[in-house]
């Protein structure tokens, strides 16, 4: 068979109507495995944000320090649709946070297919 069962990791929080509340909490191993390679990484000491691109969106996600730690997680995120920021605290927002991270979801799944295709030639590195 060639298909290849999901991380249940990615089971517990991945759906076509997943909350963006549930990024919060996140390593960067545990969104990289939801999310993908971000588009974009910006340092903001002590701040570290992954931007991401979705045709309609982006998502920045701000990863800050633990207390008294080093591992990073995920403290907040911020979606932009269009040209202007909708605040994710208004049920818009929120509207916007999940159709934007829905589509990410669907871009990473994606990725995630054409890289566990057979390769015909050569495996590309980053």
């Amino acid at each position: 068979s060639r298909y290849r069962e999901p991380d249940l990791v990615l089971d517990s929080v991945k759906g076509p109507e997943m909350d963006p509340d549930a990024l919060v909490g996140l390593n960067f191993e545990r969104t990289t495995a939801l999310l993908g390679e971000p588009a974009l990484l910006i340092d903001e000491p002590p701040a570290k944000i992954w931007a991401y691109n979705g045709s309609s969106c982006a998502l920045h996600v701000f990863f800050y320090p633990k207390v008294g730690g080093s591992e990073f997680r995920v403290l907040t995120y911020e979606v932009k649709g269009g040209t202007e920021a909708s605040p994710v605290q208004t049920a818009e927002g929120k509207t916007l946070a999940r159709h934007c991270l829905s589509e990410l979801l669907a871009q990473a799944e994606a990725k995630r297919a054409v890289q566990t295709a057979p390769a015909t030639g050569p495996a590309g590195g980053s």
